[in-house]
């Protein structure tokens, strides 16, 4: 009660002004209505009063993911340098917990020094896959990554609401696409000196660890005068020569 007319000294009638508080969280996706009913009493006389609350909804909860179970991200394994319309694996799926449900809007965020570029989306309702362009992504060094990290984030409201996000890692596996190229430049002779040499070494980019690196086989083309010494290597140093 916040305000009765007890103190007026020619009242009537008693009269008095309630104010209904809800003291709890009311959850519309759990209960949307509420029949309540109130009494009033002089001692002697009861009277009741029959109230209905209706809620309404409330875009209060974020989308949810459905992740398989004992997973907390979507992981994906593709070959570098390859395009490809959608990864192999679990599509992403995410719903709107709220009721009504609206239209969800997924797209990529970046969470690293990753370039993205390349990554598109495909949606159709509240699932989405995930495609990559050509050139396709990159692994060897100094540009690439043996894993790509980042998120999918999913927006009720067709975008303009709540927000949530999944983390996701694609893993690039390493071919043998790089050919070795030379890393200790420059390289200068003295002249003057007798048959004067340097040496050479040769990097291959290729992934160590994928077994794609092979000796390397080196040769002078033009002109006749250099050679390398020797002409196959299996660390990558070479003697340029000039004769």
């Amino acid at each position: 009660m916040i305000l009765d007319n007890s103190d007026d000294p020619y009242r009537t009638e008693y009269q008095a002004i309630c104010q209904l508080s809800v003291v709890a969280t009311l959850d519309y996706e759990y209960m949307n209505l509420y029949t309540l009913v109130l009494f009033a009493s002089d001692s002697t006389n009861l009277a009741t009063i029959n109230i209905s609350v209706n809620l309404l909804p409330n875009n209060s909860k974020a989308p949810v993911f459905n992740l398989q179970p004992g997973t907390l991200s979507y992981q994906y394994v593709v070959n570098e340098n390859e395009a490809v319309s959608i990864l192999n694996g679990n599509s992403i799926v995410a719903n709107d917990a709220n009721i009504p449900a609206t239209p969800l809007v997924f797209s990529i965020i970046p969470t690293g020094q990753e370039k993205l570029t390349s990554l598109y989306l495909t949606q159709s309702n509240n699932t989405v896959t995930i495609g990559i362009g050509s050139p396709g992504l990159v692994r060897d060094p100094p540009f690439g990554y043996s894993i790509y990290n980042f998120s999918i984030r999913a927006t009720d409201q067709n975008g303009t609401g709540v927000s949530t996000y999944v983390p996701v890692s694609i893993t690039v596996l390493d071919i043998n696409n790089k050919g070795p190229i030379p890393t200790n430049s420059p390289w200068i002779m003295n002249e003057g000196i007798l048959n004067p040499s340097i040496l050479m070494t040769f990097t291959d980019f290729d992934d160590y660890a994928f077994n794609n690196t092979v000796p390397f086989t080196a040769q002078v083309i033009s002109p006749p005068q250099f050679m390398l010494i020797p002409t196959l290597s299996f660390n990558g140093t070479f003697t340029l020569q000039y004769n």
